[in-house]
């Protein structure tokens, strides 16, 4: 069953592979690779390998797959790991992959791999390239219609100046994408989707054609991910020719003078933005005390209400006493993270209620230079309501407003 393939001229080393080789009828070995290594007066641990030079013991009936040739035993323990199927009366129909098939069937798998890899590559090419066509298509931008920027509402003009200084290119081509932006828009993610929104919605900003493919759900360039597309601004009707103009004529738009009802209006902008602001740092002061909140209806309330009677700065001075105490509670009473956080939300009420009640004079805070004012709190406290700063240290009133915008 195992033939012996001399490679050697030299006939006593032949002879010594003869006996290396040598079995019985249950394929155990005859001689002792030490006795041998006397008779062939090599060292014990060479023999093996020289043995291997010298011959091939092989197995006839046992065919690669793929080429025909013999199966070859690479050592004694090669032969004996066999054992089993030498012993089967259908031992002649055992196949194998010899080492040389087995190094070209991978190197043919990673060929086919890389020729798989290469079709899908260029098949996402082609679709990439069919569907940037369609975007340049569906969102060209000879489809915008020149606005008239007087005839915008006041949040609407703050709106499109935040965006534009936000993330407007140099020449107003195209405005970066949100998640681009080096100054945040607005205090809170949602409000910044919710401004988008707005100014998508009335044809203020346009969604560019040189919007990245990925930027849209799928095969579907109507649904896009805001936060993801470049945008474009929309043409003035006096600025048809000159894209810069419109920044001028939106400046113009919020410091003229303002009617009763953009007062009003802007008093709401005010509110909000104190109210994004106030959420923003509470956040900020319960993750700086490691606890997770996210604020729904009732943290708005009680916020609300707190911006009724004080300002922003004061009541970050109140965030912040709340966070400390509820720090305090986390630790003495070994309550929950969520518990310690609602319980900071609630203290935000309580101790505003009493400093209403009492009469207190609550410091003001100034801004934690982590929680830097966004651009479109610049834009309604410097631009809109020229307040500067005084946004943030006074209460939101009408009358502050109207003594600045009404002439």
């Amino acid at each position: 069953m195992i033939n012996l393939e001399i490679l050697t001229e030299d006939k006593n080393l032949a002879a010594v592979c003869q006996l290396y080789w040598e079995v019985d009828n249950e394929y155990e070995f005859v001689h002792k690779i030490s006795d041998l290594a006397k008779t062939a007066n090599v060292d014990k641990k060479r023999l093996p390998s020289l043995v291997k030079e010298s011959c091939n013991a092989i197995v006839p009936t046992w065919k690669c797959e793929d080429c025909g040739n013999p199966y070859v035993f690479s050592n004694r323990s090669d032969l004996t790991n066999n054992r089993r199927y030498l012993l089967l009366p259908a031992s002649d129909k055992v196949s194998h992959v010899c080492d040389n098939c087995q190094r070209k069937r991978k190197e043919k798998e990673v060929e086919e791999r890389k020729q798989r890899a290469n079709e899908k590559k260029q098949a996402r090419e082609v679709l990439e390239k069919e569907k940037r066509q369609k975007i340049q298509e569906v969102y060209n931008l000879t489809k915008r219609n020149p606005i008239d920027i007087g005839a915008l509402s006041l949040t609407d003009a703050v709106y499109l100046l935040s965006i534009l200084r936000a993330g407007a290119f140099e020449n107003l081509s195209k405005i970066m994408p949100a998640a681009m932006f080096e100054q945040k828009l607005s205090p809170a993610s949602e409000f910044t989707t919710e401004v988008i929104n707005h100014l998508y919605a009335k044809n203020l900003i346009y969604i560019h054609p040189d919007t990245e493919p990925e930027a849209f759900v799928n095969d579907d360039v109507s649904r896009f991910y805001v936060w993801r597309v470049y945008y474009a601004p929309p043409i003035s009707k006096i600025s048809v020719d000159n894209q810069s103009g419109i920044f001028s004529e939106l400046t113009s738009k919020l410091t003229e003078s303002w009617t009763d009802e953009q007062c009003q209006e802007a008093l709401q902008l005010w509110k909000r933005v104190a109210l994004e602001e106030s959420k923003e740092y509470l956040l900020f002061v319960l993750n700086e005390h490691h606890f997770e909140f996210s604020p729904g209806e009732k943290t708005n309330q009680y916020l609300e209400f707190a911006l009724q009677y004080f300002s922003t700065a004061q009541i970050f001075n109140t965030i912040w006493r709340a966070g400390r105490d509820a720090a305090a509670y986390y630790q003495r009473e070994k309550i929950t993270k969520k518990q310690a956080a609602n319980s900071a939300v609630a203290a935000i009420q309580r101790l505003s209620e009493r400093a209403i009640a009492e009469k207190w004079e609550i410091k003001p805070f100034g801004r934690n230079f982590k929680c830097p004012q966004t651009v479109i709190g610049e834009v309604l406290y410097n631009n809109a309501l020229r307040l500067g700063e005084d946004g943030f240290n006074l209460i939101p009133n009408i009358e502050i407003i109207k003594n600045k915008k009404i002439t």
